[in-house]
């Protein structure tokens, strides 16, 4: 399941490059084999993604591997929906709690939402973040044409040939930080690793 959402209620909340960053893990986790339900933009309302949850946590038992992408805004722990609605991460934990895959990974490239690599954590996962529980993440500029984070987790794979999640998500975090700090910028990208051995997509 992906999603990406730019198009906000209103124009003042809109964001530049959140459709992009899901389109790409799309593609992505497509040529990997995965069936991809993809949400963008004004179609990724409350009732709709939490729809997609339900649905992508029923599937969520041995033998499947589960990828959650999400790209958008977030506050204090909580992904926000197109219509303006907060989706938390206490709620995220409950609907996999009882997962079985041994297999799942979540990536969220949204401001303060570090909450999400505590309250999903468990066996068999890896769960990355592009923030913390207080600091922003950031969209890229017209070159990048992803959010930060996002953009150097597709470049690890496309041009470093990353195979694991794992190395990739420890080069996105770097680079993250240092794209950061060449602008004054505070970030707190990081990743939870709960899969024993390499998490190959």
């Amino acid at each position: 399941l992906v999603i990406g959402i730019s198009d906000y209620s209103g124009t003042s909340s809109d964001l530049q490059y959140c459709d992009d960053d899901a389109n790409d893990w799309k593609t992505r986790l497509q040529a990997e084999g995965y069936s991809v339900t993809i949400i963008l933009d004004r179609n990724a309302t409350k009732s709709a993604i939490e729809s997609a949850v339900n649905t992508l946590a029923s599937r969520s038992v041995a033998g499947n591997t589960i990828a959650f992408c999400y790209s958008g805004h977030g506050s204090s722990g909580n992904i926000v929906t197109t219509d303006l609605y907060y989706i938390s991460s206490s709620w995220f934990k409950t609907k996999f709690t009882n997962s079985t895959s041994t297999k799942m990974m979540f990536c969220f490239d949204a401001c303060q939402i570090g909450a999400m690599k505590t309250s999903l954590s468990k066996t068999g996962r890896v769960i990355a973040v592009a923030s913390n529980t207080t600091v922003y993440s950031y969209d890229g500029d017209a070159t990048m044409k992803n959010g930060v984070f996002t953009y150097y987790q597709m470049r690890g794979f496309d041009y470093m040939g990353y195979v694991y999640l794992e190395s990739d998500c420890s080069y996105a975090c770097t680079q993250m930080k240092s794209w950061a700090s060449a602008r004054g910028l505070t970030v707190a990208p990081s990743y939870g690793d709960y899969y024993s051995g390499s998490f190959d997509l």
